[in-house]
């Protein structure tokens, strides 16, 4: 599974298993199951994701993406 931030964040830590894109966007590495990856915010508001997964459907392996998001307060 992978992460990526569609909202441009400003980080307040070095972020774990996360780094940006040549667009300044934030994606993290593929992250395995019970993995960790972490990231720290600066400003309030929200910030939307997708995570980016591998799904198998019969023989064929798909990729399913989730939207979500974080609420900063």
């Amino acid at each position: 599974m992978k992460i990526k931030f569609i909202t441009k964040v400003e980080v307040a830590c070095v972020p774990t298993n996360f780094y940006p894109d040549l667009l300044g966007y934030y994606e993290s590495i593929l992250i395995a199951k019970h993995a960790v990856a972490s990231f720290c915010f600066i400003d309030k508001g929200e910030c939307r994701y997708e995570v980016h997964r591998s799904i198998k459907v019969g023989n064929k392996v798909e990729e399913e993406i989730l939207p979500g998001k974080v609420i900063v307060e």
